[in-house]
């Protein structure tokens, strides 16, 4: 049986008289500027500065808290401290952090322990602000106070900072950033001031310039000047000449420009609801917006180090990927009649549903994309209410038409499409799907509707199935219907016959379920803010979560093609998620759409976004790299005292080997069995002789591709029986050691034991032990001496146990005396 997912998303894959479509070209997301990780902070986060390998806060009443970014994709908050008053700024040198507590003054924190900072000095100072602003210089921390203007704070005791020097600035100030022997202030209204501070002392104000609208905060990088000048953007500001600085260039950010870092030839904009925005500055007078980032909730600053911007606001911590701090490419874009919310493709041409925006009635709109680069709205229909999902199926199209059902829709004559028929259902119509004779629509709170469309001109509900949410889209592979429900998550139906239409399975979903796809055996739901999930349904009565990526903004749609998972994230855009292993999504890029990203369809190399009030979008696709090795089957057996893997492929593509992992625990803590990948042909097998008696295990393969690319497979367990004590050889430990290793012997009953230690050669060099010991655990040490008394030679050395039958061999790896 054939399926159709749609909308919020729509893929069609059969239906008439259309040409073949015209491939695109692929990309990787990933070589794009894209959001790597985040974490959410216990409140808003205003300010951030980073050092080493950590992010540090200044998240307000709750005051610094210090995040390890050594991994950018998994932040972790590890440490924090409170403080008197809010705290909106921070800045980061050496083992301190310098916080800006508002009217509280400035704060100095001890951060050589990140995971426990501790507050040293602080100092106030008469007509400090809320929203100051802080920068470190050597033994000087300078603060942007307000209307107070430029302090300069002696920080070389850190217990006891004190103000040696101000200068009143004609404005508020907001920003400061020191270069060379100048200060230099956004000084809000009247633009940026100027201030000698070769003797911190004494700062004397020596030039100025007013920007377009009012200067939010500054960076300086070389001779100019980078200046957030909220509603008008960015203005570049050359100051070769401190005394006379002036404008050679500025970009009109779409939204508040609040913060800005440079980094190279890019400067990196917080645009306050419009998230980051990088702009291309290696031309100061033509700085040109080539890049996008819109996380969830309002931007309000950003810092940049190494290949990361770090952007913070409402809920937290972004870190973004700027190796290649331009967008993905946008091959074209169609305005909409309405504000497009739905989209299907069929071959070469693209149906969008649109709701009516500005008084236009258009409903739904027929794109010829036969060349990506050059649609043509070819064909427009007005429908009773407001088309709020499509699919397509042969020469018909079928709309949720919210209030007034299911409307059918004659396209054979894509350009002059025409309803020719109507199913009335009971609730609110809000997403479609069709399998062979059967539509099924998402009618809201009446759940389920099954629609008879073998006669399109008379389509009939002919069952329905009330689901405890509000059904807002559907699915259909084989004899089952998906159902994303809102609140009440995800259901499974059996649409298999009349008789048969029940739900046989549900998941909870922890957000609010949106958007639903189907390949193979698992679910891709789009699941509101808590992003995707993937719901493995192999079985149907038992769907279960085995996977999740949380994107940055709310998840209203999505489409999978192949190992790629394609996510209509609303502010945040598209972001593209590698499901190849289900367990373990990851974005490995993405890209902020021009207004919000509601439903998306991808087809050959194309992928088409409805994207609200910017119409359709039309973006390359991801290149999917085959995948080195499909298994159709990977089982552990207990085998005497070992436990026997053994795995099948059914496909496998530029395949080096498999890598074999064991872990205690389902979730983590996987350790690498093997030295060098298993290599040969289906079916592969693998002895684990380390185990233990009566104690699970979890395994799991990794597949190597020739360039050394490594994906995980899903795990499998066994128990081992209960075989009583076993003479057995730990392994060395510490390995690699300089100056001595320990080894464990368990015995099973008393035995003549020898230990002996040779070289790669062979050569016996050392004799541990060589005596009868009882049953049980005996431990012996080698300090990599000879049995000389004498230092051998770093490298690789065997320990070999003889006790009595039993025998033995580990290795260890000395690394020789300094």
């Amino acid at each position: 049986m054939k399926w159709v997912e749609t909308v919020s998303t729509a893929l069609v894959l059969s239906g008439l008289l259309a040409p073949p479509a015209v491939r695109g070209q692929c990309i990787d997301y990933a070589d794009y500027l894209h959001g790597v990780g985040g974490i959410d902070s216990v409140g808003p986060v205003t300010g951030v500065a980073v050092s080493g390998d950590y992010a540090y806060l200044a998240a307000g009443t709750w005051g610094l808290q210090v995040v390890d970014v050594s991994s950018p994709a998994s932040p972790v908050i590890v440490g924090g401290v409170s403080t008197p008053g809010d705290a909106p700024r921070v800045a980061a040198a050496g083992v301190y952090a310098y916080l800006a507590a508002g009217t509280w003054g400035l704060r100095v924190v001890d951060v050589s322990d990140p995971t426990s900072p501790a507050l040293r000095g602080s100092v106030q100072a008469p007509g400090w602000e809320y929203d100051v602003n802080v920068t470190v210089s050597g033994s000087y921390v300078y603060v942007a106070a307000g209307t107070s203007g430029l302090h300069v704070v002696d920080v070389s005791d850190p217990d006891a900072p004190w103000v040696v020097g101000t200068a009143d600035t004609p404005g508020t100030a907001r920003g400061v950033a020191v270069s060379g022997s100048h200060a230099y202030v956004a000084d809000g209204i009247p633009g940026i001031q100027v201030v000698d501070v070769s003797s911190p002392t004494s700062p004397v104000i020596v030039g100025g310039v007013e920007t377009p609208h009012v200067a939010k905060k500054i960076a300086v990088q070389g001779s100019l000047a980078y200046v957030a000048d909220e509603l008008l953007g960015l203005s570049v500001v050359s100051v070769s000449n401190p005394t006379d600085p002036t404008i050679v260039g500025s970009v009109d950010t779409p939204g508040f420009a609040r913060d800005v870092r440079v980094l190279g030839t890019h400067a990196y904009v917080a645009d306050w609801g419009e998230g980051l925005k990088v702009v291309d500055v290696s031309d100061p007078a033509a700085p040109a917006i080539v890049g996008s980032f819109r996380p969830r909730g309002l931007v309000y600053g950003v810092t940049a180090s190494g290949s990361h911007a770090y952007v913070v606001g409402a809920v937290g911590l972004h870190v973004v990927d700027i190796s290649e701090p331009a967008a993905p490419p946008i091959f074209a874009s169609v305005p909409a009649p309405g504000k497009a919310g739905a989209v299907a493709v069929f071959e070469s041409l693209v149906y969008l549903a649109a709701l009516p925006w500005n008084q236009d009635p258009s409903n739904l709109q027929i794109i010829d994309v036969s060349t990506p680069s050059l649609p043509q709205a070819i064909g427009e229909l007005e429908t009773p209410d407001a088309a709020v999902a499509v699919a397509v199926s042969g020469s018909h199209a079928y709309l949720a038409d919210r209030y007034s059902g299911l409307q059918v829709v004659d396209v054979f004559d894509p350009t002059s499409p025409v309803i020719v028929g109507n199913a009335d259902t009971p609730g609110y119509a809000r997403g479609v799907a069709v399998s062979g004779s059967r539509a099924y629509v998402a009618d809201g709170g009446a759940g389920l509707q099954v629609v008879d469309v073998s006669i399109p001109t008379a389509p009939a509900i002919v069952d329905s199935v009330l689901t405890p949410g509000s059904a807002r889209d559907v699915a259909v592979s084989g004899d089952y219907a998906y159902v994303a429900d809102g609140g009440s998550g995800l259901h499974v139906v059996d649409v298999s016959g009349p008789a048969a239409t029940a739900i046989v399975g549900s998941v909870e979903t922890p957000g609010y379920a949106s958007g639903v796809a189907v390949s193979g055996d698992h679910a891709y739901v789009a699941d509101g803010a808590s992003g995707l999930l993937v719901v493995h349904v192999f079985d149907p009565a038992s769907p279960t979560v085995v996977g999740s990526i949380d994107t940055p903004g709310s998840a209203w749609g999505v489409s999978v093609s192949g190992r790629t998972a394609y996510v209509a994230d609303g502010s945040s855009g598209l972001q593209v998620v590698d499901v190849f292993d289900p367990t373990s999504p990851v974005i490995v890029g993405s890209i902020d759409t021009p207004d919000t990203a509601l439903a998306v369809a991808v087809s050959d190399s194309n992928v088409y976004v409805a994207d609200g009030r910017s119409g359709l979008q039309i973006l390359p696709a991801q290149c999917d790299d085959p995948q080195p090795v499909l298994l159709s089957g990977f089982r552990a057996e207990v085998q005497g005292r070992t436990v026997l893997l053994s795995w099948f492929t059914s496909f496998e593509h530029m395949h080096d080997g498999f890598n074999v992992y064991r872990s205690g625990f389902l979730e983590s803590g996987y350790a690498r069995l093997n030295d060098s990948p298993v290599r040969g042909r289906s079916p592969y097998s693998y002895v684990d002789r380390n185990v233990r008696s009566s104690t699970t295990y979890f395994y799991r393969l990794g597949a190597v591709d020739l360039r050394g690319h490594e994906v995980l497979h899903p795990p499998t367990s066994v128990t081992t029986l209960d075989w009583g004590p076993r003479t057995a050889l730990s392994l060395a430990s510490p390995s690699p050691f300089r100056r001595e290793t320990l080894l464990t012997l368990t015995l099973a009953a008393p035995a003549a034991v020898r230990l002996d230690i040779y070289d790669v050669r062979g050569r016996l060099v050392r004799r541990l032990v060589h005596e009868t010991l009882p049953e049980g655990d005996h431990s012996a040490a080698w300090d990599g001496r000879d049995d000389l008394g004498s230092r051998v030679g770093a490298g690789t050395y065997f320990i070999r146990l003889e006790a009595g039958e039993s025998t033995g061999t580990t290795k260890v790896v000395f690394l020789g005396s300094r």
